[in-house]
């Protein structure tokens, strides 16, 4: 039901709901210890100090309708929805065994998250307005599901991929950080901003089917394919350690590049 205080802490042997709104001065803390329990929050709630969780087995988390911003926690559980009237951060780990979403409904909220955190499913955000989104430091890959956001910036130590469309308003800069990482996008995307690349040692970049022109910024990687519906561009010095290929689909898109790059392999177009 309804519960106004300062600080709370709930453990139960099965499933957490609500039926009240939650109106939390500071911490929140949700625990499920047997029975697979599930951590399901969806009133318009308010917890002013950090949200932390972990659920039994295969439980998972959603706590969506929160009134106000939200900073994440230690979260430890199958699957994490969060929804907030404002931006979502975090402070805490995310260690999240399946998909993880991400909505902000309000406030031009965007979702800012640098802990070493490990999503072992798909990344899904949609951001209200202007806002960004930033998810670095990841532990591991990570596959990006639809993404629709004023910016977008991912960090990963292993490769990044995309499962769902990315509607981006802005830049996206992607950058993989460790294990030879490399970025692999084919849904048909839309990048309205620059493309900003960064992969780690021999990791390679093939950014495909896409719905539009694409203007590239700065991109150092071992290897690099462009596919676009429109014309290619630059504005930032490509570094390729291989190969580049480059391919336009539509609107007789041009390749247009004048920057001081470097390609150490074939240039095809």
């Amino acid at each position: 039901g309804t519960i106004t205080t300062a600080q709370l802490p709930i453990g139960a042997a099965g499933a957490i709901t609500d039926s009240g709104v939650l109106d939390i001065g500071g911490t929140a803390q949700f625990t499920t210890t047997a029975a697979n329990g599930s951590v399901t929050l969806d009133q318009a709630s308010d917890i002013d100090g950090t949200l932390g969780v972990t659920t039994d087995g295969t439980g998972t988390t959603s706590v969506t309708n929160l009134a106000g911003p939200i900073d994440l926690g230690a979260i430890t559980t199958a699957q994490l929805t969060i929804g907030a009237a404002g931006a979502i951060i975090d402070s805490g780990v995310l260690d999240i065994g399946g998909d993880t979403q991400f909505t902000t409904t309000a406030a031009n909220g965007s979702v800012t998250l640098d802990q070493v955190s490990d999503i072992d499913g798909t990344l899904i955000v949609t951001t209200d307005g202007t806002g960004t989104t930033s998810v670095t430091n990841l532990a591991g890959p990570i596959d990006l599901g639809a993404i629709t956001t004023a910016q977008l910036t991912i960090g990963a130590a292993g490769a990044i991929t995309d499962s769902g469309v990315l509607d981006i308003g802005g830049d996206a800069q992607l950058t993989t950080t460790a294990a030879n990482g490399s970025l692999i996008l084919d849904q048909a995307s839309d990048i309205d901003g620059t493309l900003i690349v960064t992969t780690d040692g021999t990791g390679t970049t093939s950014v495909t089917n896409l719905t539009d022109a694409i203007n590239l910024g700065a991109i150092t990687t071992a290897q690099l394919m462009i596919g676009a519906a429109g014309a290619i561009t630059d504005s930032g010095s490509l570094d390729i350690g291989g190969d580049a290929q480059f391919t336009t689909t539509a609107a007789n898109g041009s390749v247009t590049l004048d920057q001081a790059s470097d390609i150490d392999g074939t240039l095809g177009v």
